[in-house]
């Protein structure tokens, strides 16, 4: 995966997470999961851009 397809899915998370955040609370357990799936992906990001 390239880095401007995994930036567009970083931004396409990023943005479902904060739609689950307001509608379910920050700490319901779809919120979590969502951040938890981001953080997986910034890392994968940071790791590829060291390459």
């Amino acid at each position: 995966m390239n880095l401007n397809r995994l930036t567009q899915q970083i931004e396409v998370l990023r943005e479902q997470m904060a739609e689950v955040a307001f509608e379910k609370g920050f700490t319901s357990s779809e919120s979590i999961a969502k951040s938890q799936e981001l953080d997986k992906l910034l890392n994968l990001y940071e790791a590829k851009r060291k390459i």
